[in-house]
């Protein structure tokens, strides 16, 4: 087994005993603040853990902003969808996420194989769940110009003859 394996699956391990056996409130009584707690999570890449701090002191943005620069976007995009606070924002976020997501599954030319039809399924339901009132009305003409594109490599079609 390789090193870098051996410190991903260590990493996973902390984050599991990080979220089973220290996030209880005994843990946060170990740091005199919040932040604290934060810098002691990302010193250690407990990112899974780091989320988790984050969501429950309502820094719901933040929280699915790790998960993206992770390249965890449908979690993030659960965030985003999930968020009460900034519901406009966080809608946009997902919405540009959900595109990106699906633009770097699909690019041109390439069409759902089995090795992406899980992540792009994912993501096309996700985009269903978007509040169409909240979007700019770019963002609702991109959607509507771009994903029956996507949709149409979904099925096979070779918009290019």
């Amino acid at each position: 087994m390789s090193h870098r394996r051996i410190l991903s699956k260590f990493i996973t391990f902390s984050n599991i005993v990080w979220k089973l056996i220290l996030v209880p409130r005994k843990a946060h009584r170990l740091f005199e603040t919040v932040e604290e707690e934060i810098e002691y999570l990302e010193d250690r890449n407990l990112d899974l853990a780091h989320v988790d701090l984050l969501l429950l002191h309502g820094r719901t943005m933040e929280a699915a902003r790790l998960h993206l620069g992770e390249g965890r976007i449908l979690q993030a995009v659960d965030i985003f969808l999930s968020d009460k606070e900034n519901r406009e924002a966080s809608m946009q976020r997902a919405h540009d996420c959900i595109l990106e997501g699906l633009w770097a599954l699909l690019p041109f030319g390439v069409t759902i194989s089995t090795a992406n039809s899980e992540a792009v399924d994912a993501l096309l339901s996700r985009s269903e769940s978007l509040d169409q009132g909240l979007l700019s009305k770019n963002d609702h003409d991109e959607a509507s110009l771009q994903l029956p594109n996507l949709l149409s490599l979904q099925t096979g079609a070779n918009l290019f003859g």
